[in-house]
């Protein structure tokens, strides 16, 4: 189930591109550092998908979209450990 975050996120959005990264089994920064690639080619109001079991994402993801001006919609821990982060550019 997606997060009510994301979820009106997505319906205000209706035309903006979901973008989805499954990353699980690789651990920090990978996760971090594949997302910046991706996010560099989307456009502002595209929202990336990002699941990871990196046992320090849940940590790190917040302050690295704050600090590169990205929002954290919503975090959903699907399984122990495993994550699926909603970011929008």
């Amino acid at each position: 189930i997606v997060g009510a975050a994301v979820a009106a996120v997505l319906r205000t959005r209706a035309g903006a591109k979901t973008h989805r990264l499954d990353i699980r089994g690789v651990v920090c920064p990978g996760p971090i550092v594949e997302a910046k690639k991706l996010l560099n080619g989307m456009k502002p109001g595209e929202v990336l998908k990002l699941v990871s079991n990196c046992p320090g994402i849940n940590t790190d993801i917040d302050g690295w979209a704050t600090a590169t001006h990205l929002k954290l919609l919503d975090t959903i821990e699907v399984a122990s450990g495993e994550f699926e982060f909603y970011i929008s550019k």
